[in-house]
Order: C-alpha cells, then structure tokens, then sequence
C-alpha cells in the first residue's frame, strides 16, 4: 500500500514561497478599476497561500512571520508605481504597478552551486498593528552618488561600497538622485567560492514621516570584492513602518 509522502517544513516552505512570488506577480498585472479592491481581490490566494504553506496567515498580502525578506518585493521595471492612501507603504498591495522578486525568498536558491554560501541580517518580524509594521533589524545611512552610475558611499568619505541597483531596474536607469538616506537591511547574501566571500545586501530605502518610517524604494548594494558591509556601521533597531 502507497502512503503520501510527508513533506518537511522546510520543503512546504520551499514551494510555498515559489507559489507566493507567482501569485503576486499574476495578480499585481491586473488593473484594478477600485482602489480599495487592492487586497479584497487577493483575499482567494491569501487562503489558498495560507491552507497549503503559511498557517499563521498573510499580513497586507505578505507572509512576513514566516519570511520577513518578503519586504523586498519590488515594482517590474516597466512599471509605473502610483500609491494607494488607504494601504501601508512597506506592502505591494500599497501600490499600483506588477510587483515582483527579483530573486527567490531563499537567498540561497540561487546560489547551490556555491561551495559558500549563507544569509545573514535578515530583518525580523515583530508585530502589526493595523498598518504599522514593528521590526528589529539593521539600518544603515549611505551617500549616493548618481555619476557616472548610482554608487553607494560611506557617509562624509569616498570610501566605495559599490553599484546600487533599484528595483528590478538596469543600473543606469536608476531613478535615485545623489543624496544621503536611510536604509533598512532586508538581508545579507554572502557566496563564494574563496574567502573573503561577496556580498549582495537588500535594503528598504525609506522616508520620514515625523512619527513613522514610510517605504520608498528597494535597492540591492553589491559589494566591491573583498569589502564587508560593517565598514557602513549599520546599527540593529527597532523600527515602525507604515
């Protein structure tokens, strides 16, 4: 007698977070003629997302007790975003224009072939409380400078980290003006095949609004060979987002 095979959670949040990307970026095509039909809309995935992978339910859309990394989704290139009021800024649903990932929830998926290979820095998950998000993680202020191409700098030095890349944009159309902002690490993705190893980190570019942090942009910094993102001092707090 055949019995099913019973799947680790691991493997359940494997393909969970796959069916999850798929759905947001089939649903976020769609142009919806209410604005306020931004999530009611999604309501039939969020329960099929939530019977098969994520039991503790979405939040605006995202399955962040599970992967707090789903905070960086981020708009299709071709896209032109347009905010929704009525929704946080730090969720897709918060905005109008195909949101996408542009690299798996699990970092590593990408990256098997590494012989090194591992993710650090990912934001947590705290609470929420209607759309105010609290999290613990690593915020950073960086000097961007546009020319020739958008580039992030420590702050009052020319001490390079490398490009700074928007989205799902091309490097050379980043929308970014040169400036210093404050960023939020989504998570670290160190690979290599030698020491020292790269280094990609996502961050959450945000706004101040006086009383919350409000989403901006996404952006992945890439390293330059042999640099470590300490020498940008990121310091570990708690954050709301709205």
């Amino acid at each position: 007698m055949k019995t099913s095979k019973q799947y680790t959670k691991k493997e359940i949040l494997s393909t969970g977070e796959e069916d999850y990307r798929l759905c947001v970026q089939n649903y976020t095509i769609r142009d919806l003629t209410k604005e306020y039909d931004s999530l009611n809309a999604f309501e039939g995935m969020i329960g099929y997302l939530t019977k098969c992978y994520f039991p503790d339910g979405l939040i605006w859309g995202l399955p962040l007790r599970e992967f707090p990394q789903a905070l960086r989704w981020c708009h299709y290139r071709t896209a032109t975003p347009r905010r929704r009021n009525d929704f946080p800024t730090w969720a897709w649903c918060g905005w109008q224009g195909k949101a996408i990932y542009s690299a798996p929830l699990d970092l590593t998926k990408e990256y098997q072939d590494s012989p090194h290979i591992m993710t650090d820095l990912t934001v947590e998950f705290v609470r929420h409380d209607n759309q105010i998000l609290t999290v613990r993680g690593y915020q950073v202020r960086l000097d961007i400078r546009k020319e020739p191409f958008s580039e992030a700098f420590v702050p009052d030095t020319n001490s390079s980290l490398g490009p700074v890349v928007e989205g799902d944009l091309p490097p050379h159309k980043n929308n970014l003006t040169s400036g210093r902002y404050v960023f939020l690490v989504v998570e670290r993705l160190k690979y290599g095949e030698a020491h020292p190893l790269k280094e990609k980190v996502y961050m959450l570019l945000l706004d101040w609004d006086g009383f919350f942090w409000l989403r901006n942009t996404q952006v992945l910094l890439i390293l330059e060979p042999g640099l470590k993102f300490e020498i940008a001092k990121p310091h570990f707090v708690t954050m709301r987002l709205k």
